[in-house]
């Protein structure tokens, strides 16, 4: 299985921590985001690391290139990074989506143990990870769901009528990349 990391933008709203570095370098327990999540993926024995980039491309390369597996992670460059979201992102990156995938948003962090429990989980075409909190953001992107099934996501969904919120990890297998990249082309 691959993972696709999307790390375009720039975190707008992590400002001024991201003004000159994007959001998946901030620093966190003396190692980038972004190798948190690298060293995660190879450990579980995920490979290759695609790596959709943009704002401060340079940068994400320099973390990569440090990076002693480094020949098994590349960058796809998303040229709309400002002026579009993660669905661009995605459009970038659907050359690499024909097979079983993990996507990642370059600010996910996360535990070992929930990449754990989506690897062991059924499966199904598309796992997305949801969390609950007592109350969401209005950029949170909320889900509804029945039965352990989706049925609705979005951010503008109404906080009263949603059960958790995406934490930015979907793993996509048998047709469920398939199915993505279908929908990819209906946008």
């Amino acid at each position: 299985m691959k993972a696709i990391i999307l790390s375009a933008g720039q975190g707008r709203r992590l400002l001024p921590l991201t003004e000159d570095q994007p959001k998946c370098t901030i620093p966190l327990h003396g190692r980038s985001i972004l190798e948190w999540q690298i060293n995660e993926l190879i450990k579980f024995g995920i490979g290759p690391i695609h790596v959709v980039v943009g704002f401060g491309a340079d940068k994400v390369e320099k973390i990569i290139a440090r990076h002693r597996s480094c020949d098994h992670i590349a960058t796809l460059y998303n040229p709309f990074y400002a002026l579009a979201d993660n669905l661009i992102s995605c459009w970038a990156a659907k050359n690499e989506m024909h097979e079983d995938f993990i996507l990642l948003n370059g600010d996910t962090v996360f535990e070992p143990a929930v990449l754990e429990r989506v690897l062991q989980a059924p499966a199904n075409p598309i796992t997305l990870v949801t969390d609950e909190k007592p109350q969401y953001d209005a950029d949170d992107m909320k889900v509804i769901a029945q039965n352990n099934q989706l049925v609705r996501i979005g951010k503008t969904l109404a906080s009263e009528k949603v059960n958790g919120e995406s934490i930015g990890m979907i793993r996509f297998q048998g047709t469920g990349p398939q199915l993505f990249c279908s929908a990819l082309e209906q946008r």
